[in-house]
Formats: structure tokens, C-alpha cells, sequence
């Protein structure tokens, strides 16, 4: 099996998953322009073995207006997830290009 996981910390605190459009614009509000972590862990296993993997990615948002967030918002309508984005559609371009990555086997 495969599990994957993963936490986004805005601020010393984890951001949760919005639920609603009104709650997912006010959580990429106060992340405009900010930095914050996306932690994500996938552990790989077997009836043998399993191989534990850790990855922090620091990402830095781009400073966004409340239209530019509340077109995004109606785009990907990214309420069930953390931090109210979806990196794999076009959450991207709500980023900076620059975010760095530090990855941990065997934690």
C-alpha cells in the first residue's frame, strides 16, 4: 500500500480543509503574500517492510487580490482541501516560482 498525506502550517498553526467558498477566500486572504510549509508524508509498505517519507515544501504565495482570489475560488473550488488550493490544477499560479523542498526517509 501507498498512504499519503497531507498538512499545510500557515503561522505556527495547521490550516484545515475550508468546506465552504466563503471560508477558502478568507484562508487565501490572510496567506496572500505570505509564506507557509506544506507537509506531506507517504509511507510505502509491504507485508515485509515499509519505507517512511517525509517532504517540507516552503511556498510563497504571490500577493492576490480578493477578485483575483475569488476567481480562483470558482475555478478549482478547492473547499476539501488544505490551505483552500490545488497545486495540481491551477493552484500553481498562485505561487511565486521560487519554493524549496527538504525531504526525510526513514523518520
Amino acid at each position: 500500500g501507498i498512504p499519503i498525506g497531507s498538512v499545510l502550517v500557515f503561522e505556527g498553526k495547521i490550516i484545515g480543509k475550508a468546506h465552504t467558498k466563503e471560508k477558502a477566500m478568507e484562508q487565501l486572504l490572510k496567506m496572500s503574500g505570505k509564506t507557509h510549509q506544506l507537509i506531506t508524508a507517504v509511507c510505502v509498505f509491504n507485508e515485509q517492510t515499509s519505507i517512511p517519507f517525509v517532504d517540507i515544501t516552503t511556498m510563497h504565495m504571490k500577493s492576490l487580490s480578493p477578485l483575483q482570489i475569488e476567481k480562483y475560488v470558482n475555478l478549482d473550488n478547492p473547499v476539501d482541501c488544505a490551505g483552500s488550493y490545488k497545486i495540481e490544477l491551477h493552484g500553481i499560479g498562485l505561487f511565486e516560482r521560487s519554493y524549496h523542498s527538504r525531504s526525510y526517509w526513514n523518520l
